[in-house]
C-alpha cells in the first residue's frame, strides 16, 4: 500500500505544469444537512461548476450526525469519488476540474484544498478567516482556510478540511469510513488512519470552497473550544495518533495563568523580568503575524482585531482540550451506540449519466 512520496509529488506537479485537468472520474457529491434543510447555497454553486454534470452526482443526507449522514450517503453513492462539502460550501468554478487533475494519479487515495474567505463576509469574519490561515495561529492547519504553495502536495490531516474532501469511494468503504462517535474532528481521525496504512493524501491549494465565517466573536470562541474538546476525544478512542504539538496551547494558558500568580503573590521584580521573557516573545511573534496578514490582504484593518484573535484561538483550543481531558463523554454514549439521533435520510437530487434539469 506505501507510496512514495517522491513519486506522487513529481506526478501531481508535472500535471501541473502542463495544465492537464486530468480524466473526469464520476463524482459523488455528498452534502449532510440537518431536518428541513435545503442546502441552496451549496447546490447554487455546483450548477455553476465547470465539470460534465453527466460526471457528477448530488446526495442530500439529511440527519444530526454529519458522520453517519457522510458514511450512509457514501454507502449509496454511484460514483469513483465520494467529494464531501458542507451545507454552505459554495465550490469555486474550477473545483472537479483540479480534483480530477490531482485524482488521475491512481495511488492517490484523498484529494483536498482549502476553505477560504467570501468575499461577503463582514470584516470581522474575514478576520477570523486571516488568522486561521496564519501560520503563528494554527501552524500547518492554515492550509485548511488559505491556499498555501502553488501545485498540489503530499499533505497529512492538518492540511486538509472535511467540508472540502474527497475519497476514492472504494477505500472509503474498504478502510470504514468515519468514525461516527467523533464530531467535530471526524474527519483527522480518519485521515490519520488512512495514512498510516499507506494511502496517498493531497492537498491541492487549487481546489477551493468558500464558505462564511462564524458571525460573532463568541461564536468563533465556541468553534475553537470545540476544536480543541474534540481533538481529545478523539485522541481518548484512538491514542495511537496522539501528537505533542496539540498540546501547546495548552502549555501557553498554564504559562499565563502562572504569570498572573507570580505577579499578585509579589515575586521580586528581577525575577519577574525573566519570567515575562516568554510573553515578549509571544507578543512579538503575533505583531509579526498581524504584519503579514496586513501586507498579504493589503488592508490595515486587520490589525485592529488579529492579535486579539490569534490568543483567542489558543486559549480558546487550550480550554476544549482541558475540558476533554476532563470529561469523557463516549463511555456513557457507547452503552446505547454512537450519538443520538443517528437516523440518516439521503436523498439523490441529481443521478450519473444525466445533466442538470
Amino acid at each position: 500500500m506505501g507510496v512514495s512520496l517522491e513519486a506522487t509529488t513529481e506526478k501531481l506537479t508535472q500535471a501541473s505544469q502542463t495544465g492537464y485537468y486530468g480524466k473526469c472520474v464520476r463524482i459523488s457529491v455528498i452534502i449532510p444537512v440537518r431536518p428541513g434543510d435545503t442546502a441552496a447555497k451549496a447546490l447554487s454553486a455546483l450548477r455553476a461548476v465547470e465539470y460534465p454534470p453527466e460526471y457528477l452526482e448530488i446526495l442530500l443526507a439529511e440527519g444530526t450526525n454529519p458522520s453517519r449522514q457522510r458514511n450512509v450517503a457514501a454507502a449509496q453513492a454511484a460514483g469513483e469519488i465520494v467529494y464531501f462539502l458542507d451545507n454552505d460550501s459554495e465550490a469555486d468554478i474550477d473545483l472537479f476540474r483540479f480534483v480530477a487533475r490531482s485524482f488521475a494519479d491512481p495511488n492517490v487515495a484523498v484529494v483536498g484544498g482549502p476553505s477560504e474567505i467570501l468575499g461577503s463576509d463582514s470584516l470581522l469574519q474575514k478576520c477570523f478567516g486571516y488568522v486561521l490561515g496564519s501560520f503563528f495561529a494554527v501552524a500547518n492547519v492554515r492550509c485548511r482556510y488559505k491556499a498555501v504553495g502553488r501545485w498540489p502536495q503530499r499533505a497529512g490531516e492538518q492540511k486538509l478540511i472535511l467540508c472540502n474532501l474527497g475519497v476514492r469511494a472504494e477505500v472509503f468503504r474498504k478502510e470504514g469510513g468515519l468514525d461516527e462517535r467523533i464530531y467535530p474532528n471526524e474527519e483527522n481521525e480518519m485521515l490519520n488512519r488512512l495514512d498510516a496504512k499507506g494511502y496517498a493524501l493531497v492537498y491541492n491549494p487549487r481546489a477551493v470552497v468558500r464558505r462564511p465565517h462564524r458571525t460573532s466573536l463568541g461564536r468563533f470562541v465556541h468553534q475553537m473550544f470545540r476544536y480543541g474538546r474534540g481533538r481529545i476525544h478523539q485522541f481518548r478512542l484512538h491514542p495511537k495518533f496522539v501528537n505533542p504539538v496539540y498540546f501547546m496551547p495548552i502549555g501557553l494558558l498554564m504559562y499565563l495563568v502562572s504569570l498572573v500568580a507570580a505577579v499578585a503573590l509579589g515575586t521580586p521584580r528581577e525575577v519577574l523580568r525573566w519570567y515575562l521573557v516568554p510573553l515578549w516573545v509571544y507578543l512579538f511573534a503575533s505583531a509579526l503575524s498581524t504584519a503579514r496578514i496586513v501586507l498579504d490582504e493589503e488592508d490595515w484593518r486587520p490589525a485592529m482585531f488579529a492579535p486579539m484573535l490569534i490568543l483567542a484561538v489558543h486559549l480558546s483550543y487550550a480550554v476544549g482540550m482541558i475540558a476533554g481531558l476532563l470529561h469523557d463523554p463516549w463511555t456513557a454514549r457507547e452503552k446505547v451506540g454512537a450519538q443520538s439521533g443517528g437516523e440518516a435520510t439521503v436523498r439523490v437530487l441529481k443521478r450519473l449519466g444525466v445533466g442538470w434539469e
